[in-house]
Parts: C-alpha cells; structure tokens; sequence
C-alpha cells in the first residue's frame, strides 16, 4: 500500500459504564485502556464532524491517509454492548480482534454477539488463541495460535479471517512470517511499523484518560514531547531485557500503584 494512502488505525480496548461487563481474568494494566463510553461518543462525534472517513481496508483502491480505521482488541462484552450501539448509529465499520479460547467466558463476547457484528458488516479478525506474548513462543506454539483461532473463527462464522492483531505488543519476523503464511492478508501491531514489511499496520492505542484534545492531537500525528520520551524509553527497555522480562516488570510495577 502507497504510504500516502495508509489510514490511521485506532487501537481500542474496553469501553465502559458503571454497569458494563468487565472480564475478570484481564491482564494488569488492561483499565489504562478502558474507555468511558460518553468520551468514546465524542470521539465519534469530533471523527464525524471533522468530515474524517471512517474505512476498512477493503476499500484499498479509495483510501487516504486522512482516513480512519477502527480496531478493538481481546473480544470484551462492553465491545458489543456499549461500542457497537454507537458505531452503527454513526455507520462507522470495525474491526474486531478476537481472543477466540476466551469466547463465551465471563466478559467476553459469545458466538451469537460475533455473529450479529458480522451480520451488521463488521469485520472479526483473530487476536490469538490464548493472549500469549508470541515472542516468548517456539515457531510451532506461534504457528498454533495463529492457525488454530484463524481456522476456529472461520468455521463458527463462516466468513474469511484475513487480518490478526498482535496480542500484547510483542512480535518479530518469525510472527509476521508465520501469519503471512497462515494467510492473513494484515497484520496490526501497536508500535511504528519499522522494517518488518507492507502488511504490517502501526496503530494508535487510545487510553481512558485522554481528552478529546489529546485524541485530537493524536489523529493530527502529533504526541506530547513527555509521552514521546516514555513511550521511547518503554522501547528501549523492551528491546534489552525481552517481552517476558518486560511484562513481569510492568505487572509488578501496575500492582504496587493499585
């Protein structure tokens, strides 16, 4: 895809209310991500008033770098019961990514809400079997993820499964090759795309606490210089001591501030 045409990819988790499902077996720090739903209103409503598309790739031939893509991560119930109303009211199309040993369990969503997603023209891609960090994976373990849920979401929805996003963050060659192979069309991670290929989509991860002007600022391109710097640092972190090191400091981190 011509750089210039590439959209801006959203990246969101939960969106919730005081009485939206909240699945009880989350990995720590997944409420950072946890969006109130009156905000993710307004971030709707500044999407449609700024006259911005809302897109899916399937309409490569037309897309723009001013267009917007919309993904939601792991397959909650507060997806379907809060984000979906909202969606369709706007007729904006999304992606969901679905963590498929997880369906049906408390919190997540069940066949029956993914089907009624496919059937109002949303798209349901595959976000792993189990939430593993692939990295820390053997090639035949990654393999499995990837296959398996990819075969799993195609039989019980009768639809092709073309598109993954990375769970958790982590990834290599070795995950984009095996998911090239296992025939999914894009890959969608969190992080800048770097050198791992075309088919590789960066995404920005919307946080609960940011304000519409953050979210502004987001879909301008731009980042606080303060957030630029963390977010550089976590990089660098990540790179020296490894996605498993990485997430057993950052758990123990999340749970002394709770």
């Amino acid at each position: 895809m011509n750089k210039s045409k590439i959209p801006q990819v959203l990246m969101y988790h939960g969106v919730v209310s005081s009485e939206a499902a909240i699945p009880p077996d989350r990995e720590a720090g997944a409420e950072l991500y946890d969006l109130d739903v009156q905000k993710f209103q307004e971030q709707m409503q500044f999407i449609r008033d700024r006259g911005r598309r809302v897109v899916t790739l399937e309409e490569e031939e037309s897309l723009g770098g001013q267009d917007i893509v919309m993904t939601f991560d792991d397959g909650e119930m507060n997806n379907f019961q809060k984000a979906f109303p909202i969606l369709r009211a706007f007729n904006f199309p999304a992606y969901f990514f679905v963590t498929v040993s997880r369906v049906g369990k408390k919190g997540y969503m069940g066949w029956e809400e993914l089907m009624e997603l496919r059937d109002a023209g949303m798209l349901i891609g595959s976000h792993g079997l189990d939430h593993e960090i692939l990295t820390n994976l053997t090639a035949k373990k990654v393999q499995r993820e990837l296959v398996e849920s990819k075969a799993a979401l195609e039989r019980h929805l009768k639809v092709n499964v073309e598109y993954f996003s990375v769970p958790r963050g982590f990834y290599n060659q070795t995950v984009m090759e095996i998911a090239a192979a296992a025939g999914y069309k894009k890959i969608f991670i969190s992080q800048p795309q770097g050198s791992l290929g075309a088919n590789c989509l960066a995404r920005i991860a919307v946080k609960g606490d940011w304000s519409l002007r953050r979210f502004e600022m987001a879909l301008e391109g731009k980042t606080p210089p303060e957030e630029a710097l963390f977010n550089s640092s976590k990089s660098i972190i990540k790179n020296i001591i490894g996605g498993s090191g990485y997430d057993r400091l950052r758990t123990l981190l999340l749970k002394k501030r709770q």
